[in-house]
C-alpha cells in the first residue's frame, strides 16, 4: 500500500513502470582526446586516455614493466591517498583507474618526500602494459 492511502488519499491501484535500467555507461561523462594523435587507450575498453603530447617520459617502471610520465589523464578515477615506497625515494600516490571498465592503469604522485622527485608530484604513472597506442583519426564512440 501507498504512504498517500495511509493519509487519507485513495489508492488508485496504479501500477507504476518499471523505469528502464541505464546503460553501464549512462553513469560516465566521457572525454574524447580529439585532434590529437597518437592517444593512448585503455587496452580493456578502449576509452582515451591520455595523448602522446602529454608523455613526458618514456622511461619509467611501473608494476608490470615500462612505464609513462603523463602531465594530463582523461576518464580515470582515483583511489584515496596512500603512502608507497617506489625504487626512487617515498611517496603519497593515488591509484588511477579507468572509470569505464575499472582497468588498474597506474598511479598519481601526489607528494614525494624527496627533493630531487618533486617533479613527479601532479603528474601520472601510466604502464605500458595498461594501454594500447592509437594512431588512426577515427572517433571512439561507445
Amino acid at each position: 500500500m501507498f504512504a498517500h492511502a495511509q493519509l487519507g488519499f485513495p489508492d488508485l491501484n496504479l501500477k507504476l513502470a518499471t523505469p528502464p535500467l541505464p546503460s553501464p555507461y549512462a553513469a560516465h561523462h566521457f572525454e574524447y582526446l580529439d585532434n590529437q594523435t597518437p592517444i593512448y587507450l585503455c587496452c580493456d575498453c578502449h576509452s582515451h586516455i591520455t595523448s602522446y603530447q602529454a608523455i613526458l617520459s618514456r622511461t619509467f617502471q611501473g608494476r608490470h614493466g615500462l612505464a609513462y610520465l603523463a602531465s594530463e589523464v582523461v576518464n580515470v578515477s582515483q583511489s584515496v591517498h596512500h603512502n608507497r615506497t617506489l625504487l626512487t625515494g617515498r611517496y603519497i600516490v593515488a591509484n588511477v583507474t579507468c572509470k569505464i571498465c575499472g582497468n588498474n592503469l597506474g598511479w598519481k604522485y601526489v607528494t614525494a618526500a624527496e627533493t630531487s622527485q618533486k617533479y613527479k608530484e601532479g603528474r601520472y604513472l601510466i604502464e605500458k602494459a595498461r594501454v594500447v597506442k592509437e594512431t588512426s583519426q577515427h572517433k571512439w564512440d561507445p
